[in-house]
């Protein structure tokens, strides 16, 4: 009994809570797509800056960027 009480509990919690993160809007889940984007781009930046990153590898580092944009569809704005 107590084992089929706290599951019950626990889908209910789960449901109760988890609901509002599915209910994200398009809008909401670009400008957080967009805000992870421009902190990646700046991180390449200072790769290249630092030599810690080559030329090459930042190339394909911003390509994996635009193919990720081409992915989420439109900006916001």
């Amino acid at each position: 009994m107590k084992k089929l009480l706290f599951g019950t509990s626990f889908v209910g919690l789960c449901a109760a809570f988890g609901s509002p993160s599915l209910a994200q809007s398009g809008t909401d889940r670009r400008i957080g797509i967009d805000a992870r984007q421009n902190k990646q781009r700046v991180r390449i930046e200072q790769g290249i800056k630092s030599g810690e990153l080559t030329r090459r590898e930042a190339a394909n580092l911003f390509a994996e960027q635009a193919a990720i944009r081409a992915y989420a569809g439109p900006t916001a704005s």
